[in-house]
């Protein structure tokens, strides 16, 4: 699950605190039975003469024990990835069929519930309830087509077939389109389904994801595809959106219009009674940090992450979610850039700040047991701070 989902099921399922588990990484005994079944049934492909040793190395090495990548190179090596592409081919000259299935497959790894109905209404195109297409045996081969909903065979299948869609505008381009029409109806009946559906689309992690594969920056796609959107209805007061915005230009390191973006989303939030800000307040913390290690600036330095250390340690920040160590990562980059610049109080404040995530660290550690694993995100914090600890030859 992305962080979108988290922050779903923590309002709606979830208490204050949660712990997660992460099923896509793989564990020692799971790596092994995981190769065994690769084995027992023959889907090595160019891998098939190695011994167990070097088949496991594949999956520690190659695919970092992730579950998802393993899979996907099942598919890669056994050449079936290739015989869904020929048919992919096979209906590329038809502009229509192709965005059917593009939008197909997008559903299936943005997690939104398709149906013929819904299909014909994004793309103005009747002919997707014709038994010509529902049953044409190419198609068929990658869709199942229920009574009330459309599935892609597998979601990794998914995954591996959006790779072959290298122009990323063009994707981009159909999640303009569709997001128009979606934010035309919203005053409908369906007005919250379709609210549901905007917000998964409007995702900068999950857009990510649909992106990674094409020959272009997935960042600029997703800024070229905000920008597309940002004044239709559902955006320009929504602090959902410009929250995503906000974190796409960070990851582009445009600091100037991330900081108005961010200040979008605190000021439209303020507008709704008893919104959540953690989510704005944790990216916002990041923004300030990375902010001032890009801007050099020591006079401003201590003061900006000093506010960020405060909204990563707030009482209301969930210490049994990775977030806030994921942002705490960067005190090592702030520490390299300034703490040799930075007066003794300044420098014995900073320490007391790492300390403090240190503690958090070891109190998350012990409330969540033996029985699962660290985050890789709490796993690089703690290794960051230790670091920073061993430079200073100071004893935790």
């Amino acid at each position: 699950m992305n962080d979108t989902i988290y922050h779903d099921l923590e309002l709606k399922v979830f208490g204050k605190k949660y712990i997660t588990y992460n099923l896509n990484r793989l564990t020692t005994s799971e790596k092994s039975g995981f190769a065994e079944l690769i084995d027992e049934y023959g889907l090595w492909g160019e891998y098939a003469n190695g011994n167990m040793i070097f088949k496991k190395n594949i999956i520690s090495s190659i695919c970092r024990n992730n579950l998802r990548l393993v899979l996907l190179k099942v598919l890669d090596s056994n050449n079936i990835k290739k015989k869904f592409v020929d048919i992919i081919d096979n209906v590329r000259h038809d502009k229509d069929y192709l965005n059917a299935i593009l939008l197909v497959l997008i559903g299936n790894i943005l997690n939104i519930d398709l149906s013929i109905d819904t299909l014909i209404y994004l793309l103005d195109q009747k002919f997707i309830d014709n038994p010509a297409f529902i049953n044409n045996p190419n198609i068929r081969e990658i869709i199942n087509f229920g009574e009330y909903k459309i599935n892609v065979r597998s979601s990794i299948l998914s995954e591996a077939l959006i790779s072959e869609f290298k122009d990323g505008r063009a994707i981009v381009d159909l999640l303009v389109n569709i997001s128009k029409k979606i934010d035309r109806g919203v005053t409908s009946y369906k007005y919250s389904e379709q609210r549901f559906t905007l917000r998964r689309i409007i995702s900068h992690t999950r857009l990510q994801a649909l992106l990674a594969q094409t020959n272009e920056n997935s960042d600029e796609l997703i800024s070229h595809y905000f920008e597309k959107i940002k004044n239709i209805n559902y955006c320009k007061r929504n602090p959902h959106f410009w929250l995503q915005y906000a974190i796409t230009r960070l990851s582009l390191k445009d600091y100037r219009n991330a900081k108005i973006y961010f200040d979008n989303a605190y000021s439209f939030g303020s507008q709704i009674p008893q919104y959540d800000t953690t989510a704005v307040d944790n990216h916002y913390a990041r923004y300030l940090i990375e902010n001032e290690i890009h801007e050099n600036n020591i006079d401003t330095a201590m003061k900006n992450f000093l506010v960020a250390h405060d909204i990563l340690t707030d009482y209301n920040n969930n210490s049994l979610k990775q977030y806030p160590y994921r942002v705490a990562i960067n005190y090592r980059a702030f520490y390299d850039k300034f703490y040799k610049r930075l007066d003794n109080k300044s420098q014995n404040k900073f320490i007391e700040c790492c300390k403090d995530i240190l503690d958090r660290i070891n109190s998350y550690r012990s409330e969540i047991g033996s029985s699962y694993a660290l985050h890789s995100d709490i796993i690089k914090c703690e290794q960051n701070l230790t670091y920073i600890f061993k430079r200073e030859k100071i004893n935790y």
